[in-house]
């Protein structure tokens, strides 16, 4: 089921936030967006796209992108993307690309920031930055899920070495010094990529 439904619009405004951040929505959970656009820059913190900061679904939604696509430069810290700055289970990414440089600290990507749905028929044409690594032309960091029929043709660079501090899950924090990069997905921990109809 859906809760919300986006078709047929768009927006040209520079958007300037701090967490789950988006040029046309900070958050779309369990609704459905068909042939929407966003060719403003986006800056944020975290969970920031160009189009949409998180595409999210509970189980037993789904959350569904079409026919999409963001132009503008997008900037922040963690989970940027030039598209989406985070996909959940059961979100669906179809038919959409963004143009625009991306830079920000850890799980950043050209299309996603980290994804773990499906993508299908989707690219990315800008450099990449991250300063902490987890970097990929097209995702970030691919948790699980699919990617089929994706491609992506800018830069990818990143900072390397810079520890970064994160939550243990027991309320502390490790330090680690990520350093993932890769033209398409910078790191990958689970899911399948089907490139020419064969899966890898």
């Amino acid at each position: 089921s859906n809760y919300g439904i986006i078709r047929d619009s768009g927006s040209s405004a520079t958007v300037q936030g701090h967490d789950y951040v988006g040029g046309l929505a900070g958050v779309s959970r369990d609704a459905e967006l068909n042939n929407v656009y966003a060719e403003g820059d986006v800056t944020g913190h975290d969970t920031v796209g160009g189009l949409v900061g998180g595409l999210w679904a509970t189980s037993g939604g789904s959350s569904t992108l079409a026919n999409a696509y963001a132009t503008g430069n997008v900037n922040g810290n963690y989970l940027v993307g030039g598209l989406v700055g985070e996909t959940s289970t059961y979100s669906t990414i179809t038919n959409a690309y963004a143009d625009g440089d991306i830079s920000g600290g850890y799980k950043v990507g050209g299309l996603i920031g980290e994804s773990s749905g499906t993508v299908t028929n989707a690219y990315a044409t800008g450099d990449v930055y991250a300063s902490e690594g987890a970097v990929g032309g097209l995702i970030g960091g691919m948790m699980e899920g699919s990617i089929t029929k994706s491609f992506a043709v800018g830069n990818v660079t990143t900072a390397g070495n810079n520890p970064v501090s994160v939550s243990d899950g027991m309320g502390g924090t490790v330090t680690i010094y990520p350093v993932d990069a890769g033209g398409f997905v910078g790191h990958m921990e689970d899911g399948t990529l089907t490139i020419a109809g064969k899966s890898v």
